[in-house]
């Protein structure tokens, strides 16, 4: 399993307004769009704050802060091989409202935009972003969403089950969803 990073950054009605939103130019999710991240790397410490903000500077030149970044959302991504899920990828999510520069495609990414929040292009983004998304964009200070996503053989179009929940940072738990079937 891999650990990787992303942020959101956003913009306008108390960091709600606006997400800006890049379109990847690697081997993995070429074409569609994401926030700036990346894979874990020896330099990080093993801390997800160090990566997320070395992926965001390296991606979208943009600098990022601990005091004012949020880890909103932790997803574990299973991908099928062979008819078996091979757990793949441990991606911590991070919301921040407060940064500097303006993101720009660096590495990567061939264009970064800002998108609405409220009317986000989930048709140009990976395909299991539909069920959480918006609640990782508004996840409460208090909580932390958690989630799975199991993929088909496919690559990432055909989810065949899923589930995620808010955890308060205190340990308890609050169902949210899950699901099963092709979408």
């Amino acid at each position: 399993m891999r650990v990787a990073t992303v942020c959101h950054l956003l913009r306008g009605d108390n960091g709600r307004g606006e997400i800006a939103l890049g379109v990847r130019a690697s081997l993995f999710a070429n074409g569609v769009l994401n926030g700036s991240g990346g894979g874990m790397e020896k330099e990080d410490r093993g801390s997800t704050f160090v990566c997320v903000r070395r992926e965001t500077w390296e991606e979208w030149g943009v600098t990022i802060y601990k005091k004012f970044t949020r880890h909103v959302a932790t997803v574990d991504f299973y991908d099928k091989k062979n008819g078996v899920h091979d757990h793949a990828y441990r991606v911590y999510y991070f919301n921040t409202s407060k940064f500097d520069g303006d993101p720009r495609p660096l590495e990567g990414f061939t264009e970064v935009s800002w998108f609405s929040v409220q009317d986000l292009p989930l048709d140009r983004m990976m395909s299991d972003r539909k069920y959480w998304i918006h609640d990782a964009l508004e996840c409460p200070p208090d909580k932390l969403l958690v989630g799975t996503i199991f993929y088909g053989d496919d690559k990432q179009k055909t989810i065949e089950k899923w589930s995620f929940e808010f955890v308060s940072k205190n340990g308890t738990r609050n169902g949210k969803s899950n699901g099963n079937g092709r979408h």
